[in-house]
């Protein structure tokens, strides 16, 4: 192999495991070399990540205008929707909402598992956690419906790849389990726990990109890299909270994404990952500014509609943008409203056209805010035109193990 093969890790012979996929039968997996302490960055990029921060600082201010927990939980719901998507359990944005929300039976559902591990990072986070990973383990368990556990007990234990859904879609073969998948973890939680001179969307697409290729867990590894990158933009202070739809965006550029780890893998140069990172940061946030002034317009135009309304009819119409699936349980609880002035009120959001009731239910009523779960709903900003991305493995995957 060449040099540049070489530059970012090594090929290794991987562990024997009968339901590895086809195309990768019989080819070596990538190990990546611990990650360096500082990367020079050529100016276009150290500018594209400029750019991230200040698109991410705007959000900010934005998303307090609203309400920080209300945005996160609608962001984590559209997170944990593209995430489960991924796992092949595609569901509707209207019914993630009432996994997530409790309103649908079924506690074992990836969207419950995904809102409910992503909130367990966070709030581990800012009771003083190390982001590690000892508590990315712990996120992983609680994504597998395991509960909370860390150390070597969370690791994966068979040969894992990159790719998916479904085994034709794999590309890279991974680490092997056992004491390089330990060592190689052990040297990324280090990495990230130091201080680095990059610029802090830097850190988190180098961060991001070591987790990805080490895929520590049994079980959703694209789902805990993805929430690196939210919980450490927080920690970076950069983000107040699960703000932003890494998994949204993700989604609209799979193949891309893909074709830039592999390129990585080969030996690619580093700037170009760190670069096309940065700019889909910077993108997802101008993107969901664009959502918080499209929601503000919403709220506006509800305010008004009930200007001469009483104060429990004002907050519940001002709350439906960032409630767009509710209940009168729900709605009475978001607003510390008594049983009559929740049915009352939403009687009078139905009457208005705020608010329609789903399935025409006589009990245990729905309702939903098609406005709003139209503007959650949309994908944007859309991905460039590409040739379609090709998951067989490339040459240099292909070399037989031992050769």
């Amino acid at each position: 192999m060449t040099d540049a093969l070489l530059r970012h890790g090594e090929w290794v012979r991987p562990a024997e495991s009968p339901d590895l996929p086809e195309a990768l039968r019989g080819t070596s997996a990538f190990a990546p070399r611990p990650l360096p302490a500082d990367v020079v960055l050529p100016s276009v990029v150290s500018r594209t990540a400029a750019e991230a921060e200040h698109a991410l600082g705007r959000l900010t201010e934005a998303v307090r205008r609203l309400s920080v927990p209300l945005f996160t939980f609608c962001t984590r719901v559209r997170d944990a929707q593209s995430s489960a998507g991924l796992a092949g359990s595609s569901v509707e944005l209207v019914e993630a909402f009432l996994l997530a929300q409790g309103v649908a039976d079924d506690d074992g559902h990836p969207v419950s598992r995904f809102v409910a591990g992503s909130a367990h990072g966070f709030d581990r986070l800012r009771a003083g956690a190390a982001l590690d990973a000892d508590l990315l383990g712990e996120v992983s368990a609680v994504l597998t419906g395991l509960g909370p556990r860390s150390g070597e007990q969370g690791l994966r234990a068979r040969q894992g790849w990159l790719g998916g859904p479904g085994p034709e879609r794999a590309y890279l073969l991974t680490v092997p389990p056992g004491a390089l998948l330990r060592s190689s973890l052990d040297q990324w939680s280090l990495w990230v726990r130091s201080e680095s001179p990059l610029p802090r969307v830097a850190k988190s697409a180098l961060g991001h990109l070591q987790i990805e290729l080490l895929q520590p867990y049994p079980e959703a590894n694209g789902h805990v890299a993805r929430l690196f990158s939210c919980l450490a933009l927080h920690r970076e202070g950069l983000l107040p909270d699960q703000v932003l739809p890494v998994s949204s965006w993700l989604d609209s550029h799979r193949d891309e994404y893909r074709a830039q780890v592999r390129d990585y893998a080969r030996g690619g140069p580093v700037e170009a990952w760190v670069e096309f990172y940065a700019a889909g940061i910077r993108d997802q946030a101008l993107a969901q500014l664009d959502l918080v002034a499209r929601l503000e317009s919403v709220r506006a135009r509800h305010l008004a509609a009930v200007a001469g309304g009483p104060p429990s009819l004002r907050r519940a119409a001002a709350g439906l943008v960032l409630t767009p699936v509710t209940t009168h349980q729900r709605l009475g609880e978001d607003h510390g409203l008594s049983e009559k002035t929740t049915l009352l009120t939403a009687r009078r959001l139905v009457e208005l056209g705020f608010l329609s009731s789903m399935d025409n239910r006589a009990y245990r009523k729905v309702f939903l805010c098609t406005e709003v779960l139209t503007l959650l709903a949309l994908r944007y900003p859309t991905p460039p035109a590409t040739d379609e991305f090709d998951p067989r493995p490339s040459p240099e995957q292909s070399v037989r193990v031992g050769e």
